[in-house]
């Protein structure tokens, strides 16, 4: 879930010509570029870490025929 600022950060990133101010305008752009790249990062992590928590597959057995 997003929290309050999130909320608000996206609001203004959806309606930019409501922001009168062009220079909050880019920082709106700078703190959504830095939430995009933590939230990469940590997705990146929970999937190294589930990857991690599987147990190790083992190779099949080769049938022994004679």
């Amino acid at each position: 879930m997003l929290d309050d600022d999130t909320k608000e950060l996206v609001r203004n990133l959806n309606n930019p010509h409501r922001v009168v101010n062009i220079m909050a305008l880019f920082k709106f752009c700078e703190k959504a570029a830095t939430i995009i790249q933590d939230q990469a990062a940590e997705l990146h992590r929970a999937a190294a870490d589930a990857i991690e928590a599987q147990p190790a597959k083992t190779a099949p057995k080769k049938s022994a025929k004679k």
